[in-house]
């Protein structure tokens, strides 16, 4: 196999270094909201999700209000326990940035 050294264009590639290393790692914090799991094989099978509902916490607090887990496949959804998310084995992992005003915002705006 091969490196990912061409898959992207420089420019592109120094743009998002550029904005992502104006920010330091820990003001970025992103909350799991959703997994795709494949049951099956390569050659067939079937997809179930598992989504989370609630309100994100204010002020980039560790506990959501209000949060729970679903369980949704073809025409069944079922609250589940998180401890059930955790054990699949995801495909897809699908996360909401807190924030929406944040450097990597304000970086992303400024002219290159």
């Amino acid at each position: 196999m091969g490196s990912f050294d061409g898959c992207c264009s420089g420019s592109s590639l120094l743009t998002s270094r550029r904005w992502f290393s104006q920010v330091p790692p820990t003001m970025i914090t992103y909350d799991l909201v959703g997994v795709v799991n494949h049951l099956g094989t390569m050659n067939g099978g079937h997809y179930v999700a598992y989504v989370r509902r609630g309100t994100a916490p204010p002020g980039g607090g560790d506990q959501w209000e209000d949060e729970k887990w679903f369980y949704a496949s073809d025409r069944t959804v079922k609250q589940v326990p998180f401890d059930e998310v955790t054990k699949c084995v995801a495909y897809m992992l699908f996360y909401t940035r807190r924030g929406g005003d944040g450097p990597v915002e304000a970086a992303a705006a400024a002219p290159a």
